[in-house]
């Protein structure tokens, strides 16, 4: 069986998991989440399904890294992005493929905010790829 979107791919995933380790396996449908919402292990599950659908080859032990709470994991996606940021810790806004004009954005592709400059990016990225919603 091909699998040709990211939700078959994970979906699939997890029914080898779920049979490897002999448990038993009842697919969930899948949930739609506002971006902006998404914290810990949803913002990281949504940042892996965008990285897939950006045809990414990702590498994971079984469930998604710490994208949202680790620079080691984090920061290689943010080094990839045109980004503007605005803020201080506690309050951060990152834009996607700002335009800039005089010091002033004047567009921008998508956007994050977050109590971290990590989470407002990962968010950020998450938008920019799959929109401000997401089904996980």
């Amino acid at each position: 069986m091909k699998h040709n979107t990211p939700q078959d791919r994970a979906i699939a995933l997890q029914a080898e998991l779920h049979a490897e380790y002999r448990v038993g396996y009842t697919p969930v449908p899948p949930r739609k989440y506002a971006v902006a919402e998404l914290t810990g292990a949803l913002l990281d599950a949504a940042v892996l399904k965008a990285l897939l659908a950006s045809g990414a080859e990702v590498h994971t032990p079984g469930s998604p890294l710490p994208y949202s709470s680790s620079w080691q994991f984090g920061g290689p996606i943010i080094d990839t992005m045109d980004l503007a940021i605005h803020g201080e810790p506690g309050d951060y806004v990152v834009y996607v493929d700002p335009e800039i004009n005089s010091g002033e954005i004047c567009s921008h592709r998508a956007s994050g905010e977050g109590p971290t400059l990590l989470v407002a990016a990962m968010r950020a990225f998450v938008a920019a790829k799959l929109g401000p919603e997401v089904d996980l």
